[in-house]
């Protein structure tokens, strides 16, 4: 019953957002990647290094399963129709950022004017090329020459 009730759900909601001001903040200190990992990504906020506390993810995963015990606990009548109607739209907005949040990707392409590209870059996969330079030995070009 309590996981059903408004209370819980707008406790779950104050936290949520105390969640979304901290981790922006955060992120001028210890930057976005990282702020998004701790705060909103993973299941739990570790706070100094022992006490752990929901995070975004967690929160957002309450409130849907609050809303959905509460939108199968009451009784469906025709008054309450709007109702029960912003609660599925809030349900379904919810299970597509879980979906999101699971199987998406984030790529770049670096593009200058007027060029076009088929290859896409991950933020977080970084690779080291080591390319040698043509260069001269007694006056002959030794090594790639463009």
């Amino acid at each position: 019953n309590y996981l059903a009730s408004t209370e819980f759900f707008l406790i779950s909601i104050f936290w949520l957002m105390i969640l979304l001001i901290s981790g922006t903040i955060a992120q001028k200190y210890i930057g976005l990647y990282a702020a998004q990992q701790m705060f909103f990504s993973g299941m739990f906020l570790v706070v100094l290094d022992f006490v752990p506390l929901p995070s975004a993810s967690f929160t957002m995963g309450a409130i849907f399963l609050s809303l959905l015990i509460k939108l199968l606990k009451q009784k469906w009548r025709a008054k309450d129709l709007g109702v029960n109607i912003i609660h599925i739209a809030v349900l379904m907005l919810l299970f597509g950022s879980a979906i999101t949040a699971i199987y998406s990707k984030e790529y770049f392409m670096l593009l200058k004017e007027g060029q076009s590209k088929n290859i896409l870059t991950d933020y977080y996969e970084n690779e080291l090329n080591a390319i040698k330079e043509s260069f001269k030995i007694n006056g002959l070009a030794v090594g790639p020459v463009s």
